[in-house]
């Protein structure tokens, strides 16, 4: 743990505004945080953060392991997350996208690619920012004016759920939808229980790993009283099941309140993709009731992928492997991002009739296939 830690109480520790009011977020934070960093480590991450948002909790840091000088082991698989070296990305302007499409958009932040479900991105704010998040435009963009306020179109969402009855389910993301106050978050879930249409609300959130002190017991029954449905979550690493991890799972317990917990995170190089890890981590959530939900491929449009990207090949060949390995239910669903729809990646590492790897005149890889509306269509693999 860095040493600045060490004088912190445990009061001041566990308090998530604490955490948000002290993190790392800046060239001198980091300079501070590391006083040791050789110079040629600190200019490729004072780069970084002059290119696009970061923030670090303290808690993230203190997760991340350290080498004998206390500064981050680079390839340390919670730090590898945080940050990219010798990238060079400029954010791609619509439709060129891995998911959003603008017509599929309604009052910037309802989104609707599928029937009777509908995403609201309700902030874009986070408790800190993963570098392969496939929200490019979103979560990568510094600049502050860009920054969603889901109060000044609530009303506008609202009344577009009311008159389309058809959609029966709300997912709930950001950003971190609970980087918002329980006041706030409890007048979101009672507005969209007031709505007969809706049945089922699903939260995605990654405070588990980023900031657990954010899951407290006013919180839990909030999410109990408006019958939240599931929780999402993002474990990369089964260093990141924390026993802070174990208290909030216990916390949901001690309220008789048990949501399914889903995992879903991407496959990373150098930080999850060999069998031991995977193996670990499926096994680690499987334990603790978290169900494997999705084991997303990197998204194209995203900075680190040339760092953190693997073959789709590469994916299904780890996850075929230890198909017969792992219990049924602590196996993930293989998948990719697409404008069109997320499409289930086939364990086949040669592809199938509907799924075929194939190479551009350039000689660069690409995956064609049929997504869920039938429809041809393509997806550039990592290079």
């Amino acid at each position: 743990m860095n040493s600045l830690f060490c004088s912190i109480n445990e009061r001041q520790w566990r308090d998530w505004h604490w955490q948000l009011s002290n993190g790392c977020r800046s060239v001198q934070d980091i300079r501070r945080f590391f006083p040791s960093l050789p110079q040629d480590r600190l200019e490729k991450i004072e780069k970084h953060i002059d290119s696009y948002r970061f923030f670090v909790t303290p808690y993230t840091l203190a997760c991340v392991g350290l080498d004998d000088y206390g500064n981050p082991l680079p390839n340390d698989p919670i730090w590898r997350q945080l940050h990219c070296e010798d990238c060079d990305y400029t954010i791609p302007v619509l439709p060129d996208s891995n998911w959003e499409v603008p017509e599929e958009i309604h009052y910037e932040i309802l989104h609707q690619k599928y029937p009777g479900r509908a995403l609201i991105r309700i902030t874009d704010t986070c408790f800190s920012y993963c570098t392969y998040c496939y929200c490019a435009h979103r979560t990568i963009d510094n600049n502050k004016n860009n920054q969603i306020h889901y109060k000044s179109v609530w009303p506008q969402i609202l009344s577009y759920l009311k008159e389309h009855s058809d959609i029966y389910e709300i997912l709930i993301s950001g950003g971190d939808p609970l980087i918002l106050s329980n006041e706030e978050l409890s007048e979101i879930l009672q507005d969209l229980r007031s709505i007969p249409s809706i049945r089922f609300i699903r939260i995605n959130t990654r405070a588990f790993t980023y900031c657990p002190f954010r899951i407290d017991t006013e919180l839990v029954r909030i999410l109990k009283k408006f019958d939240v449905n599931a929780i999402e979550v993002h474990f990369s690493s089964h260093k990141e099941l924390t026993p802070q991890v174990d208290e909030i799972l216990d916390l949901f317990s001690l309220n008789n309140y048990n949501p399914m917990f889903l995992s879903r995170a991407p496959l990373l190089k150098g930080v999850n993709n060999g069998i031991e890890e995977l193996e670990a981590l499926f096994l680690e959530l499987y334990q603790r009731g978290i169900f494997p939900y999705y084991m997303f491929h990197f998204a194209p449009y995203v900075i680190c992928r040339d760092q953190l990207g693997t073959t789709v090949s590469e994916g299904a060949s780890l996850l075929n492997y230890l198909r017969r390995r792992i219990p049924g239910p602590a196996m993930p669903r293989y998948t990719l991002f697409h404008q069109s729809g997320k499409q289930d990646i086939p364990f086949d590492e040669n592809g199938t009739a509907e799924f075929r790897y194939l190479q551009d005149q350039d000689g660069k890889p690409y995956i064609t296939f049929r997504n869920w509306r039938g429809v041809w269509v393509d997806y550039p693999d990592v290079v």
